[in-house]
């Protein structure tokens, strides 16, 4: 029951800031224990705290902060062997 309350708090935070995400990006969350327990207004402001990273990491520009993993020969700058 958690687990659909939570993907049910996610779709609805989803709906109503659509147009933020960046188009023709797929976006991954990761729920973490206790999402269930947030307000939706809450987890709202949760998502939009980190739209500006998913935002600038979508245009391709590299994140000063990024861990570079140096076996990555793609150059995208993500984590991981070739």
């Amino acid at each position: 029951m958690q687990r659909n309350r939570a993907k049910r708090l996610l779709r609805d935070v989803f709906r109503r800031n659509v147009a933020s995400f960046p188009r023709g990006v797929d976006v991954v969350v990761i729920v973490r224990p206790g999402v269930d327990e947030l307000a939706c207004r809450e987890l709202e402001a949760e998502i939009q705290a980190v739209l500006p990273l998913v935002r600038k990491r979508a245009s391709g520009k590299p994140n000063p902060g990024a861990q570079v993993d140096p076996r990555n020969r793609s150059g995208d700058g993500r984590k991981g062997g070739p």
